[in-house]
């Protein structure tokens, strides 16, 4: 109950589901939500998650010596119940709203704050070159916004610019800026993330 009053996580969870456009699949973690799932079915999704191992990939990382792993992996790993089936992904439909999105989210908070979230999106070809140029472009940001908002405005401790790129299961680049700052500088600071 605790963690579901800290504003900073009512306002993730908040942001999380309007992203998704609030799709079922997303909704914030309460403990009316974990009150309402079902431990038999839940334990029989377990059951059939883990029933067939055969198209799991397995990361073993640390500074292990592969002699000493290989029959804990033999063991352990080798051992799991395997068959010939395989699965695929299953689009859950969760997506972006279209357009553009203005909400403000008032939040209690013993000390006021304003956090800006901007969220670019854009579909395009999934490719290792627009990848990489999606990842440069952040960079630029990134620079930018640490002179203009932090070094030269003063507004915040610092703008976080994040980038990421999906191939499924649609192809899209986001590109979103979030920082903390005095609620009546928000409007003003917002404008010059615009303005790069």
């Amino acid at each position: 109950d605790k963690i579901c009053k800290n504003p900073n996580k009512i306002i993730q969870d908040s942001i999380d589901f309007i992203t998704s456009n609030y799709n079922p699949r997303t909704q914030p973690l309460s403990r009316k939500y974990l009150e309402s799932i079902d431990m038999k079915r839940m334990y029989e999704i377990y059951k059939e998650r883990f029933a067939n191992a055969a198209d799991f990939t397995f990361f073993i990382v640390g500074n292990v010596d592969a002699e000493e792993l290989k029959p804990l992996v033999e063991k352990y790993l080798g051992s799991l119940p395997t068959s010939e089936e395989r699965e695929d992904w299953v689009d859950d439909m969760v997506r972006a709203p279209k357009g553009v999105v203005k909400k403000v989210i008032p939040v209690k908070m013993e000390t006021p704050k304003s956090f800006v979230v901007t969220s670019f999106r854009k579909e395009m070809p999934y490719n290792l070159h627009d990848m990489y140029c999606n990842n440069v472009l952040r960079g630029i940001l990134d620079v930018r916004y640490t002179e203009s908002i932090r070094e030269k405005e003063g507004g915040t401790y610092g703008v976080t610019v994040s980038s990421e790129a999906s191939k499924k299961p649609v192809e899209v680049y986001t590109m979103t800026m979030t920082f903390n700052c005095d609620p009546d500088k928000a409007e003003y600071l917002k404008s010059l993330v615009y303005a790069e």
